[in-house]
């Protein structure tokens, strides 16, 4: 299982709660490989601050999953803040690793 609490830790959340580290193919993830990660189109989002984070962190997700009818993913919503309603897998990684 990978550090969860590791900012640099890029993660995979499922929407049937499966955690798992995922890593670029190369230096930073291509739109592919996010892509394929997610289900699809994609759409970033940048994490709520984390008082003792100095990482900037960012979110991916299928950009239609709620159009696609996708499940709720109650970790990412709730990674994610109280305003979070996250639907389908979800990419967690630093920003660095996204070009």
């Amino acid at each position: 299982m990978p550090d969860l609490t590791d900012p640099h830790t890029p993660i995979l959340i499922k929407v049937d709660g499966t955690i798992t580290e995922l890593q670029p193919e190369g230096k930073t993830f291509g739109l592919k490989e996010m892509q394929n990660a997610v289900g699809g189109m994609i759409e970033i989002y940048p994490m709520p601050k984390h008082k003792s984070r100095d990482i900037k962190r960012i979110m991916v997700m299928n950009e239609n999953g709620r159009i696609h009818g996708l499940p709720k993913n109650v970790i990412a919503s709730a990674a994610f803040g109280p305003t979070g309603h996250i639907v389908g897998d979800v990419l967690i990684c630093p920003s660095r690793l996204v070009k």
